[in-house]
């Protein structure tokens, strides 16, 4: 199973609220890098970091499929993992990397993948 298959898979029926530490859980440690997920707009939004480039590739397949939209910070304490920086107010260009917290809405049922 490919690590965009878990993604797409890793909240069963479930179609709303989920998270970057959900998506993480899912894909399993090959999905732990380097990286960051960033607005393309304003690079230093950061939206989630320590990913792998594969976690990166399979996020960008399933954006078409996704509602994007921002949340508190608490559905990330409560999912266990937070990131240590600022958070993002507003969609401006930031000196420093600042964190926007987001959780995702499928568009429509995912379709088991063969």
């Amino acid at each position: 199973m490919t690590l965009y298959d878990r993604l797409r898979g890793c909240c069963g029926n479930r179609l709303r609220g989920i998270t970057f530490v959900e998506l993480m859980k899912a894909a399993g440690p090959e999905a732990a890098g380097e990286y960051a997920i960033y607005n393309d707009r304003f690079p230093n939004i950061i939206w989630w970091c320590g990913v792998s480039q594969q976690f990166v590739d399979a996020f960008n397949l399933l954006r078409p499929d996704l509602e994007i939209h921002s949340c508190s910070p608490l559905a990330y304490h409560i999912d266990g993992c937070v990131l240590n920086m600022p958070l993002a107010n507003s969609a401006r260009q930031y000196k420093e990397p600042h964190w926007l917290p987001l959780y995702f809405n499928f568009k429509s049922r995912p379709e088991p993948q063969s």
